[in-house]
């Protein structure tokens, strides 16, 4: 019973470790480098969508970079 307490104590510190390190769960994640140029409505060109995805992380709606086309703008 210690070692389940433990346990659970652990994960649920580690959760707020986490969540006050202000990043965002979902914005963990790496893009492959297959280069498929897309271009942002900011103007610059990213590596593929995953790259235009991940610059997007965490930000806000209003402030989200849309693909303005496919390749290099």
């Amino acid at each position: 019973m210690r070692l389940f307490g433990a346990i659970v104590t652990l994960a649920v510190f580690l959760f707020f470790v986490h969540f006050s390190s202000g990043l965002p769960l979902l914005c963990e994640f790496a893009c492959i480098a297959l280069y498929d140029p897309v271009c942002g409505s900011d103007g610059k060109t990213y590596g593929n969508s995953c790259e235009l995805s991940l610059a997007n992380c965490g930000k806000p709606d209003s402030a989200k970079i849309t693909q303005a086309g496919h390749g290099t703008c």
